[in-house]
């Protein structure tokens, strides 16, 4: 990574947009509550984000840099104060080529900042040179981010951790901003629980002595409905034990029932992150984990994938999938795909093919 040429870039842009990725999380989040500290920092502006007596960062009044997002955080993950400076919007509404500078935080594709509609109104090359990503998923085999001004470490445990590795390290930051850089990888590790190394554990001690509040950075509520749908989701889980594997297949056939116990669009409220989060990783004798859910509408299937931190084999998931003809990103042992036109049945039985090929 070039920073002064990433330095030079912000201090010479005008009006600066930054975007946190879909689906929102607190590594995402808190990635662009210290990208906004960082910008300003860089734009010799520190009198207008001096922590106020509540200790909290002060909004900027000219706003030259903003901070939008077009995907719903949920109420969960509004833990500080600070998060209302992230402003909901429709991508329609916002006029974006005002900005100079566009910083996408915690994604590795366009639609994952802008929407799957962002081409309707520009095109990857009308966006390539108003980017700048930091990231630590796999990139995205049709993205064309600039090389310069593209910053990622897939092997890195969050958005957060290469943030503070490449921008945040040797500056004196405040007790506030390291909490903000805590949270996002602990949250990202599960409260340091997977995709852990001493890099993460390190940074996390440096991030403690520097002022981070670690019980403000985890104080994560589950919400009940959360929780009811994992005890649904437990009830539906199939067990395949010769390839080690687990599957929550949810198909057409369950919407209306699910549909009546958590409202007409459960779906988009992310309610299967507990279930991820406890369940998946955890069942004696088993190492995978995937969660298929089949479109309301139309032939099309979502995959999620977890994997126990210590299988009997490493499976690159990532690659296995892709060569189905699925497209597929994440991490290692964390990720999701997209298939299209198909039925659900038909990409499990390819999957579940495969990781018995790899198994044997």
């Amino acid at each position: 990574m070039n920073l002064d040429l990433i330095n030079f870039k912000i201090k010479e842009s005008k009006k600066i947009l930054i975007l946190p990725s879909q689906p929102a999380d607190l590594d995402c989040i808190c990635s662009a509550l210290v990208m906004k500290w960082y910008v300003m920092q860089v734009k010799n502006s520190y009198n207008s984000i001096e922590e106020n007596e509540d200790g909290y960062i002060g909004v900027d009044e000219e706003n030259w840099v903003r901070i939008y997002s077009f995907f719903q955080i949920p109420d969960k993950l509004k833990l500080f104060p600070e998060i209302s400076q992230i402003e909901q919007k429709y991508l329609e509404n916002v006029d974006i080529p005002m900005y100079d500078l566009i910083i996408g935080v915690d994604g590795n594709g366009y639609d994952r900042f802008l929407t799957n509609g962002y081409q309707k109104y520009f095109s990857q090359n009308d966006l390539k040179h108003k980017f700048i990503v930091f990231d630590h998923h796999q990139l995205e085999s049709n993205v064309d981010f600039l090389d310069e001004y593209y910053v990622s470490e897939p092997e890195a445990s969050s958005t957060t951790l290469v943030l503070y590795k490449n921008l945040f390290k040797n500056l004196e930051i405040t007790p506030r901003i390291a909490t903000f850089l805590y949270t996002g990888i602990s949250s990202d590790t599960g409260n340091f629980k997977w995709n852990l190394n001493s890099e993460t554990l390190k940074i996390a001690g440096e991030l403690l002595h520097k002022g981070a509040d670690y019980l403000e950075a985890t104080n994560v509520k589950i919400p009940v409905k959360e929780i009811d749908f994992t005890v649904w989701a437990i009830q539906h889980t199939k067990y395949f034990p010769e390839i080690k594997t687990t599957l929550l297949s949810i198909n057409k056939s369950h919407y209306d029932e699910l549909d009546e116990i958590f409202g007409d669009k459960w779906d988009f409220k992310d309610l299967d992150r507990h279930y991820k989060n406890t369940f998946c990783k955890l069942v004696e004798g088993y190492d995978y984990y995937f969660i298929l859910k089949e479109d309301k509408k139309n032939n099309n299937v979502r995959v999620a994938w977890r994997v126990r931190d210590l299988p009997e084999k490493e499976i690159d998931f990532i690659h296995l999938i892709q060569n189905l003809g699925y497209e597929a990103g994440g991490h290692q042992n964390s990720g999701g795909a997209r298939a299209f036109n198909v039925y659900i049945d038909d990409v499990w039985n390819k999957i579940k093919n495969q990781i018995t090929i790899e198994m044997s």
